[in-house]
């Protein structure tokens, strides 16, 4: 630029030359005018050329200034976007960091309702076979149940037969003195002890629906049925009486009658004191009876409970079951997962239980049954022992049908 503003003042300089007054044009040779000439045409030449140089250099200055004007805006607006983008970088990065947390928790929650779904499984599991030890443990008791009643009814029979053969033969060889005999005795003890029988027949109602005290009044009844079976004989198997002379022949006779007498007593003193001890045998055997029922009894009611509290646990099992599948389901559902095999599985094993628990009802009020017609066989008087053998043969036959 310094070259172009010196070349212009040497141009103008120049003309001012040139355009000299004539004054100091006429001084100069005449020889010198056509050089002059030549020379004012080439510095015109020179002049209009640096004036052309000059006019390119300031389009060039120009057109510089343009583009550098436009690469400044174009550098703030790639600026401005290269600024945008970085911000715009940050927040995706700030919602891929939030993103991110958010999976990890929900991946952790999902892995802990995995690990509680695991527990419960487990506890279920646990449950389930404690349910099938406890239909066991109910079968068996069923099974004993019904062997000590049959054993109790059997022994019965048996000691019933027993005592009314004795009676028979001692009413046989004795005649009706021992039968009347013993029938005052009856009626003697039936006075020490009638209070107790009155009890014990305001007791026998009341006691109906309650097995587990069929056993207190009932500990006298096999002595009153003995009593009874003695007195209530049939006149069949009576002997007459002896016929005795009125009128003896000798005192010899009389003596041997004496003896035949004191004889006939002591053996019924010995028969007397061998049937009490049979009764107490009896009675003894039936406290041991009564004491397995008793027992039978208290097993039967802890596995009432068993199965009440089992079947609570399986209900609260079930209620958190279902509430952490309801989790489950929602936390699947904002992660667009549906699984419907743990529905299906989870239905199958309530159905199951429910099952199951119907089962042990049924089984539960079978027991129900066996003990109240346990209750009716030990209340009963033992003229009807035919009759429950009877009973109790279709019992077993029925049962063994089912």
């Amino acid at each position: 630029a310094r070259k172009d503003d010196n070349s212009g003042a040497k141009t103008s300089r120049d003309l001012t030359r040139l355009n000299e007054p004539d004054s100091l044009a006429g001084s100069r040779d005449s020889d010198s005018e056509p050089l002059s000439q030549r020379a004012v045409s080439k510095l015109q030449r020179k002049g209009q050329l640096k004036i052309q140089g000059g006019e390119n250099v300031q389009e060039r200055k120009s057109k510089q200034s343009v583009e550098s004007a436009s690469v400044h805006a174009r550098q703030k607006l790639l600026n401005e976007q290269l600024k945008q983008a970085q911000e715009e970088l940050a927040a995706a990065q700030a919602s891929k960091d939030k993103l991110c947390g958010e999976i990890g928790a929900l991946k952790q929650t999902k892995e802990h309702q995995a690990k509680e779904l695991d527990k419960y499984r487990l506890d279920l599991q646990a449950s389930r076979e404690s349910q099938a030890a406890m239909t066991k443990k109910m079968e068996a008791l069923r099974e004993s149940t019904w062997t000590t009643k049959q054993q109790y009814i059997r022994s019965l029979a048996s000691r019933i037969k027993t005592s009314v053969l004795v009676l028979e033969q001692l009413d046989a060889t004795n005649g009706t003195s021992f039968s009347a005999q013993l029938a005052g005795k009856c009626h003697e003890w039936e006075q020490r002890k009638p209070n107790k029988r009155k009890r014990e027949k305001q007791q026998t109602p009341s006691e109906d629906s309650k097995p587990e005290h069929t056993g207190r009044p009932a500990e006298h009844e096999p002595q009153h049925s003995m009593l009874a079976i003695v007195s209530g004989l049939p006149p069949k198997h009576a002997v007459p009486p002896i016929a005795h002379n009125p009128e003896p022949s000798s005192k010899t006779h009389d003596a041997n009658q004496c003896e035949h007498l004191e004889e006939d007593q002591d053996k019924n003193k010995r028969t007397i004191e061998e049937l009490q001890k049979e009764v107490a045998n009896v009675n003894s055997e039936y406290s041991a009876l009564n004491d397995k029922y008793k027992v039978l009894v208290h097993d039967h009611s802890e596995a009432l409970a068993d199965s009440k509290k089992s079947a609570q646990d399986i209900k609260a099992k079930q209620a958190k079951i279902e509430e952490l599948t309801e989790m489950l389901e929602i936390s699947r559902s904002k992660q667009h997962d549906t699984h419907s095999d743990d529905s299906a599985t989870k239905d199958e094993d309530k159905s199951d239980l429910e099952g199951r628990l119907k089962v042990l009802e049924e089984n539960l009020a079978q027991m129900n049954g066996y003990a109240d017609q346990l209750e009716m066989v030990i209340a009963q008087c033992p003229s009807c022992t035919i009759k429950l053998q009877n009973e109790s043969t279709q019992d077993s036959i029925t049962n063994r049908a089912e």
